[in-house]
């Protein structure tokens, strides 16, 4: 048997096996045998759990996703059906980062959210006084956390009413495991403008200005310190532009608030494209978002000029990223305008590499118009013995 036919042969055992355990859950959900309902459900979770993010999505239909989903509209005498029943979810949406930004995946996301209806489910189970207690609670948010990174998916989390929920969490279990994920789910959210307003009426800025004293330099509690970046997210990504008002206040007088981005940029630098830090995966583009966010308020920029040489240094390390290297361009456009930025750029480009990356972009058929352009002006603004001949 040749390398593929064991791979064949591997699969179809896993499918009979999954087979096996959806027949065991039905029949057990019948019963109402809850031992046997969490032990298949946990089997099954890891049976998915290997899968590639493509295959996940033909596992969950027709069966098994519905099983699942009523599973967690139903009353159990014990809380872990309802967990065994999440870890189908969150092995369903075990994913890399470039996993999950594939266009490929978006029908495993939608299918959740429009067929299952699993935004009303998690809004149920994260509402105090938590039906289920707080590990489900916190079941509920993880997969949550992933929902609202895909933009496709926001306007329904938006829809959904599960914002307010995510704030009241958020201010009465601070740095608890409920708050830290709720936080984590509204940072996420706030990368899309379409939900900028339900954040801003839902009192997203109230909350994350009250949180910014948990982001101290000498701050080594993981709870603490990803509930004080999450407020800086959601400052920086909501009203990063402003030049007055409570979050730009909050900007303009918490100077650890960058030094904060700055420190987790370069953290997430170091760790490279699978690393982890502070426990998680971050997508190092949605940081460069927030760094090119606050340069577009002039009262930001006199305080960005340490950022420019991580921007190159990430850029660099990320020439693929196509959101990376617009928001680094972007970034980098907006800090020529003030005199501190200016002259650390012209210093990066005296070695060539920030010249040559902005080169490089004319030659990438899938970079967007804007980019490009913006590349040329910053281009034409350096010295002339900066650029590569």
């Amino acid at each position: 048997m040749n390398p593929e036919q064991e791979e064949e042969a591997h699969g179809q055992i896993i499918e009979l096996l999954i087979s096996r355990d959806i027949g065991l859950v039905e029949e057990a959900l019948v019963s109402r045998d809850h031992d046997n309902i969490q032990g298949a459900l946990e089997r099954l979770a890891a049976f998915i759990r290997q899968m590639p993010p493509e295959d996940r999505l033909r596992s969950l239909q027709p069966r098994l996703g519905g099983t699942v989903a009523r599973i967690l509209r139903e009353p159990w005498p014990r809380n872990d059906v309802h967990e065994a029943a999440f870890s189908i979810i969150l092995a369903a949406l075990r994913m890399t980062i470039t996993e999950r930004e594939d266009p490929g995946n978006l029908p495993l996301f939608t299918y959740l959210v429009d067929e299952l209806g699993i935004l009303d489910i998690i809004k149920t189970k994260i509402t105090p006084p938590f039906p289920n207690g707080d590990n489900v609670a916190v079941r509920a948010l993880v997969p949550l956390t992933n929902f609202t990174l895909v933009p496709e998916v926001a306007p329904a989390v938006c829809a959904s009413g599960i914002v307010p929920h995510l704030i009241q969490l958020a201010r009465t279990r601070v740095c608890e495991f409920p708050a830290v994920y709720s936080l984590i789910a509204l940072a996420n959210i706030a990368i899309h403008p379409v939900s900028h307003s339900c954040l801003l009426d839902s009192g997203a800025i109230p909350l994350a200005t009250e949180l910014l004293s948990l982001l101290q330099t000498n701050e080594t509690d993981f709870y603490r310190l990803d509930c004080g970046l999450s407020a800086s997210f959601i400052i920086c990504r909501l009203v990063g532009t402003h030049e007055q008002g409570s979050g730009a206040a909050a900007i303009h007088e918490n100077r650890v608030l960058l030094d904060r981005l700055h420190w987790l940029l370069t953290l997430v630098l170091k760790a490279g494209p699978e690393g982890r830090v502070i426990g998680s995966s971050w997508n190092p583009a949605n940081i460069v978002m927030d760094i090119a966010t606050l340069a577009k308020s002039d009262r930001n920029k006199p305080k960005l000029s340490p950022f420019v040489e991580l921007i190159v240094s990430v850029w660099t390390a990320y020439p693929t990223n196509k959101r990376l290297v617009h928001f680094a361009v972007k970034a980098l456009h907006q800090m020529m305008f003030d005199e501190s930025c200016r002259s650390r750029i012209i210093e990066f480009s005296l070695f060539g590499d920030l010249s040559l990356l902005l080169m490089s972009i004319k030659s990438e058929s899938t970079v967007d118009l804007q980019t490009m352009q913006l590349a040329e002006v910053i281009l034409h603004q350096l010295p002339s013995r900066t650029k590569p001949s």
